[in-house]
C-alpha cells in the first residue's frame, strides 16, 4: 500500500506484475475506508494469510458483500 499526494482517486492496480494500492492523503479518512473497503470485496484473499486479530473484520467484510 501506497500513500501518495495527487489529483487521483484511491484504488487498486496491476504495477508491472505487482498489485499495489494507492491511497490519496488528501482523501478524507470516510472516503480512505471506504475505498478500502470495496477493494477488499473485490480482490480474494487467502484467509489462512490474515492474522487471527484481523480475521473477524474480513469476515465482516465478506459478509457485506453478500448481503448487497
Amino acid at each position: 500500500m501506497r500513500y501518495e499526494k495527487g489529483s487521483f482517486r484511491t484504488g487498486a492496480c496491476m504495477l508491472q506484475t505487482t498489485k499495489v494500492v494507492v491511497v490519496n492523503k488528501f482523501s478524507n479518512l470516510e472516503i480512505k475506508i471506504q475505498s478500502l473497503w470495496n477493494i477488499l470485496l473485490d480482490i480474494e484473499i487467502d484467509s489462512e494469510a490474515i492474522s487471527e486479530k484481523l480475521l473477524p473484520l474480513y469476515e465482516e467484510v465478506l459478509k457485506s458483500k453478500i448481503v448487497a
